[in-house]
């Protein structure tokens, strides 16, 4: 089991460095020259849901595999 977090925890530690570049910015440093198109979207907030759910279904597997249920 010990084996299994240790896995999972650096599956995991990716997600740590997953962020939204500035969007009042171009890559080289100079302002957006209007308003942004569209809405904001909550990636950051999508991805963490993706990983707990991941988690999640990786844990009951492990779980049933190691106590024989079915």
């Amino acid at each position: 089991m010990k084996k299994h977090l240790i896995i999972l925890s650096i599956a995991l530690l990716p997600l740590l460095n997953v962020a939204q570049p500035d969007p009042r910015q171009n890559g080289d440093g100079s302002n957006v020259g209007g308003d942004p198109i569209g809405t904001s979207a909550p990636v950051g907030n999508g991805v963490a849901i993706l990983a707990i759910l991941a988690s999640g279904w990786y844990l009951r597997k492990t779980v049933k595999e190691n106590t024989g249920d079915s």
